[in-house]
């Protein structure tokens, strides 16, 4: 909602957007499955990120670090229900992780918060089904939102020892010769 409006929108407009994001937030902060809820705080982080609410970001980010669980492929937040998006089973937790690392990687974070979440980003890496996938579509997306930009990060400063080609399906989309 706050992403959404035109940054050229009149004053009453924007006051009335303030308001509704105020009110929704104070629900959650009461709301007792969304107090602990991951994927909940992830979005109240990005909220606060927003903001520039530094007390409630630090709050927030121990919160979803203090909740994360390991496996053999890495780090991961899990859920007890389906998500708004119907997300369930394998796709779940991935979903909830890759949006709970998208929001910790907007924020600063200790040395010992980051290497979490790369564990997260590993266990996102690792958890591609069969068909190159995420288990759904929805999950997919925001996976790769997780992941694209860090991977650009690492190209632009990465040393190039030739061309990089990107095809899909056999068929060049671009090619960067650095």
């Amino acid at each position: 909602l706050m992403r959404s409006l035109p940054a050229d929108a009149p004053g009453p407009e924007r006051e009335r957007t303030r308001i509704a994001a105020d009110r929704a937030l104070a629900w959650t902060r009461t709301f007792v499955t969304a107090v602990h809820d991951p994927y909940s705080n992830a979005i109240r982080l990005q909220i606060a990120v927003l903001r520039k609410q530094p007390a409630e970001q630090e709050q927030l980010t121990a919160e979803l670090i203090s909740t994360v669980r390991h496996d053999r492929t890495g780090a991961f937040w899990q859920v007890q229900d389906a998500l708004p998006f119907y997300t369930w089973g394998n796709a779940g937790p991935i979903e909830t992780s890759a949006l709970v690392a998208y929001a910790l990687l907007a924020t600063n974070l200790t040395a010992s918060q980051l290497t979490v979440v790369d564990s997260v980003l590993q266990h996102l890496v690792e958890s591609e089904d069969a068909s190159g996938i995420w288990y759904s579509g929805h999950t997919t997306v925001r996976v790769l939102k997780t992941l694209v930009p860090l991977a650009e990060e690492q190209l632009k400063s990465a040393q190039s020892n030739g061309p990089l080609a990107v095809r899909i399906n056999g068929v060049p989309l671009s090619q960067i010769d650095e």
